[in-house]
């Protein structure tokens, strides 16, 4: 009876100090409370940072002229949605330039988002928008005219995400 007694005992004492020794459910949400918090502050430090970051010029624009990005946008049609494919307009190298540099751009976008950028063949709208974004750099970079064939091609491009950084809410914008 009396080992039965201290079985019985010790049973309880295992069990007690089992269930003691479990987490609330009030700590299990807390807990996931502060490591949410903790995270997000993170990703806010982050950003914060990568929208401070100048974009680097993509290398495979070294080299090219922009004046097809100006020759381009001249064939704004009148209905500003009828776009004529813009890759029967640029070459294969500066059809590379154009997809790395929009890439790159929507890398840093979709990263400000707290979103993952999947690289896939954008649409001619999306292309359309973005190389009419990097025209308008020619308004804030110095030794840019607007419509000089002559102007390289990774300044153009570098002008642009200078612009980017300094507007600061752009930065999380993605074509």
């Amino acid at each position: 009876m009396l080992i039965l007694g201290g079985l019985i005992i010790g049973g309880i004492v295992i069990f007690g100090s089992r269930y003691a020794s479990l987490k609330s459910d009030d700590q299990i949400l807390q807990e996931a409370i502060w490591e949410q918090s903790r995270r997000e502050d993170e990703q806010q430090k982050s950003a914060a940072e990568l929208i401070k970051t100048v974009l680097p010029t993509p290398e495979s624009c070294a080299n090219l002229k922009a004046g097809f990005v100006f020759d381009y946008l001249d064939l704004e049609p009148d209905d500003l949605v009828s776009w004529p494919d813009w890759t029967l307009h640029a070459t294969p190298a500066e059809q590379t330039c154009v997809l790395d540099a929009l890439h790159t751009t929507n890398t840093q976008a979709y990263t400000l988002q707290g979103r993952e950028y999947v690289i896939e063949t954008p649409s001619n709208k999306s292309v359309v928008r973005f190389l009419d974004a990097v025209g308008s750099a020619t308004l804030t970079t110095e030794g840019i005219n607007y419509g000089d064939p002559n102007v390289p091609m990774d300044l153009l491009v570098g002008g642009y995400f200078v612009e980017r950084t300094e507007m600061r809410l752009s930065a999380k914008f993605a074509f």
